[in-house]
């Protein structure tokens, strides 16, 4: 079904139009730009193909224009044309265009659009090149999304005059470069989203300036330690995605002032060091992913007291030790992957370690014991502790047993040669 051509031409006094998630197909009218009272539109998820009419810039009153989930297209200059004409739309405040069929470069006339515009969503089209500088422009912004498309090169400067961005991702395109430490001045922002790209260098240990509850920097090629300052005192943060990059050095033990987070994903970098202790404070932690790893030393027992976890993954790293026994009392846990480390000692029972499908603990070449679908090797009788020092002792025993059998027979043999000698010095007095 397509909307007829002259709809804008039948409803001068309209103030508002949504047939979002609709069916929807054809061209969007160019007759809207005569309804010239439109405050919104909403034609988001439908097959609207073709161009944005240009003749949306004659609403100089619209506010919010939502034409996200379609099928529109543009290819050309021409074609991008709708953009130039909607900076003529002093009060716009929203421009979502997201999912749909959007190629090339943005175009500088982004930023001449209204300085009031709060909202700008161009994910998931096919935009490549650099995001041009004008986009600096639009001051007002808190709100801009522009992952899943091609953009590259590195951050230019215009993201650091975007101030009251609340909302930034930029995450599945190929951005490359550092990480800008401007960021960190964004008083406002709450969630930044940096996945999927080619960023390098350092963490800005500015982001601890920030209030954020997402920060999701995984799969980049990101270097040197975790800043403590990410981690700082009072962190609202919920989820912190540090997955698939090259990161090394100690896990801070400040994790434990994230007192509400709830996803801690560290897979596969470089990680080296103990999992701090410090880590059970954070109490509301439902996932930790810290498998790939270079981590040594014991699983924390503390672990066995976060009540919220449902996942943990620690494997392909060289841990050893015990498996924590509080882990079994852990009612959430739905998924346990230790594998690939040196544990050893017996597998509890209980809990997650009673179902065999949810408990991971191959290549741990010391374990024994657990239930039966787990087909590990049959703990011995005697507990290896209790075998070792009864070792110990017989060895001590038998150690000092041939010590004592050899002091006497030096003795008795001492004793022998003197009394020979004795003699032989009486045979000899006797003869003279």
């Amino acid at each position: 079904m397509e909307l007829p051509s002259t709809i804008g031409n039948t409803l001068p006094r309209l103030y508002a139009l949504g047939l979002n998630n609709n069916m929807f197909q054809g061209q969007i009218p160019a007759s809207l730009g005569n309804a010239s009272n439109l405050r919104e539109i909403i034609l988001e998820s439908n097959n609207f193909t073709g161009q944005v009419p240009s003749s949306l810039g004659n609403l100089s009153f619209l506010q919010y224009l939502n034409l996200g989930q379609n099928k529109l297209e543009a290819n050309d200059s021409k074609n991008w044309e709708f953009l130039d004409a909607l900076g003529k739309c002093s009060g716009l405040q929203v421009l979502t265009l997201y999912d749909n069929q959007l190629h090339g470069a943005i175009p500088n006339s982004i930023g001449k659009l209204s300085p009031s515009l709060q909202y700008l969503d161009l994910y998931k089209n096919n935009l490549s090149g650099m995001v041009p500088e004008s986009i600096g422009n639009l001051g007002g912004l808190n709100n801009l999304f522009l992952s899943q498309n091609n953009l590259n090169g590195p951050i230019g400067s215009w993201v650091g005059k975007l101030k009251k961005l609340g909302r930034l991702n930029l995450a599945d395109n190929n951005f490359s470069g550092p990480v800008p430490s401007s960021i960190g001045s964004f008083t406002q922002l709450t969630e930044l989203y940096l996945q999927s790209n080619r960023f390098e260098g350092l963490i800005p240990p500015s982001l601890g300036n920030l209030q954020l509850l997402v920060l999701n920097l995984s799969y980049n090629n990101l270097q040197g330690t975790i800043p403590n300052e990410v981690f700082r005192t009072m962190s609202p943060m919920t989820n912190c995605v540090l997955s698939n990059n090259n990161l090394e050095g100690l896990i801070p033990p400040e994790v434990s002032n994230l007192r509400q987070l709830i996803e801690l994903p560290l897979s596969s970098n470089r990680v080296t060091g103990e999992i701090p202790d410090s880590l059970g404070h954070c109490q509301e932690l439902q996932e930790i992913k810290i498998d790939q790893n270079l981590l040594t030393g014991n699983i924390p027992m503390s672990l066995g007291n976060m009540n919220s976890l449902s996942m943990i993954n620690l494997s392909h790293n060289n841990l050893s030790g015990v498996i924590p026994t509080p882990l079994a009392d852990l009612q959430f846990l739905t998924r346990l992957d230790l594998s690939y480390n040196n544990l050893k000692g017996e597998i509890p029972i209980n809990g997650v370690f009673a179902n065999a499908t949810a408990v991971s603990l191959n290549s741990n070449w010391g374990l024994c014991g657990g239930v039966n679908d787990l087909h590990m090797p049959a703990c011995s009788a005697v507990p290896w502790r209790i075998k070792w020092k009864v070792y110990l002792t017989i060895l001590l025993i038998m150690t000092f047993g041939f010590m004592s059998c050899a002091m006497s027979s030096y003795v008795i043999l001492l004793v022998t040669c003197e009394e020979e000698i004795k003699k032989s010095i009486l045979n000899v007095a006797f003869f003279w």
